[in-house]
């Protein structure tokens, strides 16, 4: 793994300048030829990253208002945001309020949230496909549910947003597969149930450098074929988000974060 990691940014280094011209070839980029021995001698990266200390930094520094003695008012606000904490485990707690703490504790990646519970969000029209499929006129529809804080929607309400949180990678019958959610919906049970578009025939990638073949599990290319070869999953059956390209020929090609806390 650590001859992958400098072989694979060795090469990136030099076709950098051909790719972004020698203007961006700066120190910062020389440093990533540095990147495998580092995580040989300490691990892996996210390790000893900076990135919570410097979203926490930040996050203290957004409470301050004043212009005169802010230590003081820093001390204060720490000491107030430490024990609200306390209560987040309070089942009396008010749900803005809760969410308002996690933002600020957690900040935009994956974490142990305090609710497991699948919320459904954004009520839509029924579809008759899915209702005649599991002989129920009640099921409910929706375009978006969350989990703790993070949301997932179906394919065609990320095409009108800015943001796609309809792909995914999902587990069934021990297998797990990279798919769209089509549709979300809840049955007589108040379970929350998806419908995934899954990629057919999938390949893994890999990278060819000096002869060698790395392979790249975390990324696969295949079709979304239109044959109504849906998976229906519980909402709880979903490992995680992930995203996706689509080239020209129509192939798509699902990438999987390099780990949940750190990536964009």
């Amino acid at each position: 793994m650590i001859g992958n990691i400098k072989s694979l940014l060795h090469e990136f280094l030099i076709e950098f300048p051909k790719l972004y011209t020698v203007r961006h070839n700066q120190q910062v980029i020389h440093s990533l030829n540095h990147i495998g021995q580092t995580v040989n001698d300490y691990g892996p990266l996210n390790s000893y990253s900076t990135f919570h200390f410097e979203n926490n930094l930040g996050m203290i520094m957004r409470t301050i208002k004043g212009t005169r003695r802010e230590e003081i008012e820093m001390i204060g606000n720490l000491n107030m945001f430490r024990s609200a904490c306390f209560y987040l485990q309070d089942s009396t707690i008010n749900d803005e309020i809760r969410s308002y703490i996690e933002k600020i504790l957690y900040g935009r990646g994956y974490y142990a949230s305090s609710t497991y519970t699948a919320k459904t969000i954004h009520s839509t029209g029924a579809i008759e496909r899915i209702s005649k499929l599991f002989s129920n006129r009640k099921l409910r529809f929706f375009s978006s549910y969350k989990i703790g804080r993070v949301r997932y929607t179906t394919v065609d309400y990320s095409n009108t947003k800015v943001v796609d949180d309809s792909a995914v990678l999902f587990q069934v019958n021990d297998e797990i597969h990279f798919g769209l959610i089509n549709s979300i919906f809840t049955d007589d049970d108040d379970e929350t149930l998806v419908e995934i578009w899954p990629l057919s025939n999938p390949k893994d990638f890999y990278i060819l450098i000096n002869g060698k073949n790395i392979d790249m599990p975390s990324i696969q290319e295949g079709k979304l074929e239109k044959n109504d070869n849906f998976y229906y999953v519980s909402a709880c059956d979903i490992i995680e988000k992930c995203v996706y390209w689509r080239n020209k020929s129509n192939d798509f090609i699902f990438f999987r974060y390099p780990n949940l806390e750190e990536s964009s």
